[in-house]
């Protein structure tokens, strides 16, 4: 691979990465309680999620949000490990502002406890960051 295959290449991986960026923003299921107030202030985020995106999220995702206009000051405290134990914790209490599991099941048991509306998937993605 020339060196400037080798740019293309990491630019087109950054273009992937800004939309998946967009796409953690946007779509990720919301935990946190409507009376929240932390829009585009610093603050923190409380991420709870399955383990396979871990390295996405803690060297790619994150970094870059914080590079945003409304990620100036924001912190990350993430949770990951397997989707069902991660699921059953914040059914528990484990405190979430946003959630991404493996499996629409466990979504599901957050929305029959109240903690996730029921039209959570009623959008364009179907609630389902890829």
């Amino acid at each position: 691979m020339s060196l400037s295959s080798s740019k293309k290449s990491r630019r087109s991986i950054q273009a992937l990465l800004v939309l998946a960026l967009v796409a953690f923003g946007a779509i990720v299921v919301g935990c946190g309680s409507s009376d929240d107030s932390s829009g585009g202030d610093s603050g923190s985020v409380n991420l709870v999620a399955y383990s396979t995106p871990q390295q996405a999220y803690e060297e790619h995702l994150e970094p870059a949000f914080n590079e945003t206009t409304d990620g100036e000051g924001v912190s990350f405290t993430n949770s990951f490990g397997a989707s069902g134990d991660q699921s059953r914790a914040v059914e528990s209490g484990q405190k979430a502002d946003y959630v991404n599991f493996a499996l629409e099941t466990d979504v599901t048991r957050l929305v029959d406890s109240g903690q996730v509306s029921k039209d959570w998937q009623n959008n364009k993605y179907k609630g389902i960051v890829t």
